[in-house]
């Protein structure tokens, strides 16, 4: 179940220097959706879901290993040219 959007009640802040922020996804949290609020959808196998940048999205719960693709663009060019993501080798 994918959560999109609504009130986030408190942030902690993954560690800079973890592979989740050096070489997953940049900087991120945990926090969690005051009930009620966002949006809560199931997702799954083959579909395609598309996140605007600026939204917050989590997984509201996990019934068995997520699988995915993410395309994140990277206008800003962060990364260094010819980068290749080394869990995806």
């Amino acid at each position: 179940m994918l959560v999109t959007g609504g009130t986030l009640l408190g942030r902690n802040n993954i560690p800079a220097n973890s592979d989740i922020v050096e070489v997953l996804v940049g900087e991120s949290f945990s926090t969690s959706v005051a009930r009620g609020d966002g949006q809560v959808r199931e997702v799954r196998q083959g579909d395609i879901v598309v996140i605007p940048a600026g939204v917050f999205h989590g997984w509201h719960s996990v019934d068995s290993r997520v699988e995915m693709i993410s395309i994140r663009p990277d206008p800003e060019r962060v990364l260094p040219e010819g980068y290749v993501n080394p869990y995806t080798e």
